[in-house]
């Protein structure tokens, strides 16, 4: 409370404060003005440049190029968090050709997250899986018939592989 008996020692240090923040607020508002001042050509300039850029049959193209590149980069990102979050790669698409959306093919475990069908086409072309599940299959029967065609061999010896071979039956002498 003494710091409110001074009365005239207030009004002098608020008289003060005022005055300082006035002229920092006059200091602030002229670096405005400069700075508008010298912004306004450069902007203009700006403008110009990019309008004439807009004109550019190139730069239209780059474009769309850009744009292509962003929404196949979103795909890819959706299918690399599937993956990391559901474990299961988006190997088995649905298509939803029936509801309306023949553009895009949802992945079973992420009905809310959409594939563009290219990305998944590729996908699928990209799945070597079950054509290596197949080759591993016939390597293995024809290996499993190779080997028995050598146990034949030795223990029939080789004139009676030779009559299995040619369709006759093998007879003890």
């Amino acid at each position: 409370m003494r710091r409110f008996r001074d009365i005239d020692g207030l009004r002098a240090a608020a008289t003060a404060a005022k005055a300082e923040v006035e002229g920092k607020l006059a200091g602030y508002s002229r670096r405005r003005d400069t700075m508008r001042a010298q912004v306004q050509p450069l902007a203009a300039e700006y403008d110009r440049k990019r309008s004439a850029l807009a004109k550019d049959p190139h730069h239209a193209a780059l474009e769309a190029l850009e744009t292509k590149l962003k929404n196949n980069e979103q795909s890819v990102y959706a299918l690399r968090e599937c993956e990391f979050w559901c474990g299961c790669a988006c190997r088995g698409v649905v298509d939803v050709s029936a509801c309306g959306l023949a553009s895009y093919v949802r992945p079973r475990c992420c009905p809310f997250r959409p594939v563009p069908a290219v990305v998944a086409s590729k996908g699928r072309e990209s799945d070597y899986e079950a054509v290596k599940a197949e080759c591993m299959k016939l390597v293995t029967e024809v290996n499993v018939k190779a080997q028995h065609a050598q146990l034949v061999v030795a223990d029939t010896g080789l004139l009676g592989a030779a009559a299995l071979a040619s369709g006759g039956v093998m007879r003890k002498a």
